[in-house]
This record gives C-alpha cells, sequence and structure tokens, in this order.
C-alpha cells in the first residue's frame, strides 16, 4: 500500500511541475516580479558575494559528475549489482534528464541580467543548480535511511539555502525554484515506489 501512495505522491509532484512551466512559460507572474524586485532593493555586495561562491561550488555539471564517481564507486566498493542498487543511480540521470529536457521546452526566459556566474543564457525554468541540490538529497535519502530525520532537516535546508541563493542573484524567478522542488520531489517518490516494488517483488520470490 506504501508504495502506491508514494506512486501517487509522485505522479501528483511532476504534475505539478509541469503544469506550472506551462502557466509561467510566457512570463513572469506578478508574485514572480514582486519577489524579484524585494531580492533587488534588499541585497547587499556581501550576500551577493557569498551567493556567487555558493553557486560556483554547487555547479549542476559539477554536482552530477561527483554524484555518478560516488555512486559508481559504492557499486564497484559493495560488489553489488542488483537492479534496487542503482535506483539513486537513476534517480540522478532522470533529474537531469527531466531538467534539460524542460528548460529546453518550456524556455523560460530569466529576470533580465542576474549577478550569477554560470549558465546565465540558458532557459529560466527550472533551476538546475535547486534541483541538483535537492536530488543531491533525495540520494541521501535513499542510500542512508538510519538517521533519515537528521538528513531530511539538512536536505531541506541546504535547498531552501540554493533557492534563496538564486533569488539574491537574481538568476531565477520564484516560480522556477518551486518548480524545481516539485520535479526533485516526485522523481524522489517514484525512486521510492521502484524500490519498494524491488523489494516487495525480492520478497515474494
Amino acid at each position: 500500500m506504501r508504495r502506491y501512495i508514494y506512486l501517487l505522491v509522485g505522479l501528483l509532484s511532476l504534475t505539478i511541475f509541469f503544469e506550472l512551466g506551462y502557466f509561467v512559460k510566457s512570463g513572469p507572474t506578478t508574485f514572480d516580479s514582486t519577489v524579484a524586485q524585494w531580492f533587488k532593493s534588499h541585497r547587499t555586495p556581501g550576500e551577493i558575494q557569498w551567493a556567487q561562491i555558493f553557486s560556483a561550488l554547487t555547479t549542476p555539471v559539477l554536482l552530477f559528475i561527483l554524484l555518478c564517481i560516488v555512486l559508481l564507486f559504492r557499486q564497484y566498493w559493495t560488489d553489488s549489482w542488483l537492479l534496487i542498487d542503482f535506483i539513486p543511480l537513476g534517480f540522478l540521470v532522470g533529474g537531469a534528464a527531466v531538467a534539460t529536457l524542460s528548460k529546453l521546452l518550456f524556455d523560460r526566459l530569466r529576470p533580465g541580467v542576474g549577478l550569477a556566474t554560470q549558465f546565465e543564457l540558458d532557459p529560466s525554468y527550472p533551476s538546475s543548480h535547486v534541483a541538483f541540490v535537492a536530488i543531491t538529497g533525495g540520494c541521501l535519502l535513499l542510500l542512508y535511511s538510519g538517521r533519515r530525520a537528521l538528513t531530511l532537516l539538512v536536505v531541506m535546508l541546504v535547498t531552501v539555502l540554493m533557492a534563496v541563493d538564486r533569488l539574491v542573484l537574481g538568476a531565477h524567478w520564484f516560480s522556477d525554484v518551486v518548480g524545481s522542488i516539485f520535479m526533485a520531489t516526485g522523481l524522489f517518490y517514484l525512486s521510492k515506489f521502484c524500490e519498494e516494488s524491488l523489494e516487495e517483488r525480492a520478497r515474494v520470490t
């Protein structure tokens, strides 16, 4: 029963992600513009500098490569090649594919000239930085279930910090970062559904 709840939550989250993308692709909402203007008028040079450093350290391509290396090394080290062991890697690759294809699909313009140092010219929706930070956290939740509450708290905190980072730099609209969170959440719960299904099949056989 629990796995079907995972499936429902995953599909619902991805539906919201795509619906939001179609809703905002034509331009920013009033709330988007209000949030962007607030951050623009309240950010300080020090906050901008720290945000640029944080963004540089969490570049999506860098996170993707590092996670791939870690996950593949883990498979080699544990010498376990069951299908269920590849779910975190599938979650990572799936997230990269959905984020990239969604940018091409929605082709949303960014909020003008921001202060970010990377990927200024690619489409705005979703935010790859926020998505990959959330996906990284999701991989940790899939791999290490012993301290789930603490891991979830850290994942949520870092994801929120990254969302604020992108808004401080003027690199994304508010709806971009919200969409990224829905995307990562949907793929995470679909991964949990696959994990539970494979575990159930192993118990039956």
